[in-house]
């Protein structure tokens, strides 16, 4: 358990001799912890970048259904909430014993900061625990009143604002245009705006971080229950389900009969999600890169949602940025462009090297686009960008 102790205390050099030793990053003590819980425990968000880029299952559970997120929550670690997000966390993931989120034990613990944070990550204030508890009524039973009085006049104002968030959704705020994830709605996840949207080029179709069938869905192909599972594990970000569910025999090649997400794989799903690790142990296994669903390949579900660490490691395994949808000629640049993602616009832009004059099938950059959707961040970037490269022509 060297290597516990180590991520506990955050002795970054003597875990990477740990690990360059061959100890295993994934090692589980009685409790069922891993290394990257108890660095998450006592905040140590440096060693977790160190110990999730040596191919720690971030959303790895305890026996109790603990994950390091919600550990991190309850220490009241920003920083390490910070960097776990920036690795693809699913951040409303839920313990399995008290079906907690993170903002439940944020809340309860009367981290405020934390707390705020969450919220406008998009965490809903309004999900229940085993208990039938919202946040506010954790923090208000610990006596966390800064915390309760908050979340009260944020519910307060959502009435008139917002609809209501559905479980584990990530709400789409309306004064929050660089959308850190993209939920999977019922409506199209980007804007009805025909003119230039073609629909091959959209993801859209289902509720929040898991998949929603209806009465009315009634697909003639059925897959076996371990397809089924690889499917459901990939679009919630369990990558310990995924594991099981390949190890079990599911086809890793199978695709989605979901209302809303026919044809889609595995991978798709979990790109869209934003589950980093999810992605990378689907490429590992074998699963195809460029693989294309109705006109779009995981790339474009990444930009979508506006998932960096999804980028990052579609670009490791030697994707390319740059593909184009089917029936538009949408980059990923369009795509995160036109949702608001600033974040990924720029790592797009800065790291990816993609085109800022490109133009779809209708003549539309991606600056253009931006400015139809009302996303001026976006717009003034992009065009920043364009004045740096005419100055540098100039010179």
């Amino acid at each position: 358990m060297a290597l516990h102790l180590a991520s506990a205390k955050g002795h970054t050099t003597k875990a990477l001799e740990l690990l360059q030793n061959g100890t295993s990053v994934n090692a589980r003590d009685d409790s069922g912890r891993r290394p990257l819980h108890l660095a998450a425990t006592t905040g140590q968000h440096t060693l977790i970048s160190v110990l999730l880029e040596n191919g720690a299952m971030m959303e790895a559970q305890d026996k109790q259904g603990i994950r390091a997120v919600h550990l991190a929550a309850v220490g009241g670690h920003l920083e390490t909430l910070v960097v776990l997000e920036k690795h693809g966390c699913h951040l409303p993931a839920v313990c399995d014993n008290s079906k907690s989120t993170s903002l439940h034990l944020a809340a309860e613990k009367g981290h405020l900061d934390v707390v705020k944070w969450l919220v406008e990550q998009g965490l809903s204030i309004t999900a229940k625990d085993s208990n039938r508890l919202t946040p506010q009524q954790r923090a208000e039973d610990t006596h966390q009143h800064h915390v309760a009085d908050f979340l009260q006049k944020l519910a307060i104002s959502d009435k008139t604002q917002l609809p209501p968030s559905i479980g584990d959704r990530f709400r789409v705020q309306a004064n929050k245009k660089d959308i850190k994830r993209l939920p999977r709605r019922q409506s199209d996840p980007l804007r009805d705006n025909k003119e230039q949207i073609g629909p091959a080029d959209i993801p859209g179709g289902a509720v929040g971080g898991r998949r929603v069938v209806s009465a009315t869905d009634t697909n003639k192909h059925f897959n076996s229950p371990d397809d089924e599972s690889l499917l459901e594990g990939a679009a919630d970000g369990d990558l310990q389900a995924v594991v099981e569910a390949l190890r079990d025999g599911a086809n890793l090649e199978v695709s989605s009969t979901r209302k809303g997400e026919e044809g889609l794989r595995a991978v798709h799903l979990a790109a869209w999600g934003g589950y980093a690790d999810v992605v990378g142990h689907l490429l590992e296994v074998g699963a195809r890169s460029e693989v294309v669903a109705d006109g779009r390949r995981p790339v474009h579900w990444a930009a979508a949602g506006g998932h960096v660490g999804v980028l990052k490691v579609l670009q490791k395994y030697g994707c390319q940025l740059n593909s184009l949808t089917a029936a538009s000629k949408w980059t990923t640049l369009h795509l995160a462009a036109d949702q608001g993602n600033l974040e990924v616009v720029r790592w797009l832009v800065e790291k990816g090297e993609l085109d800022t004059q490109a133009t779809t099938v209708n003549d539309s950059t991606p600056e253009q686009l931006a400015k139809a959707a009302h996303n001026t961040d976006i717009v003034n970037y992009l065009r920043s960008k364009q004045t740096q490269t005419s100055e540098h022509k100039w010179h």
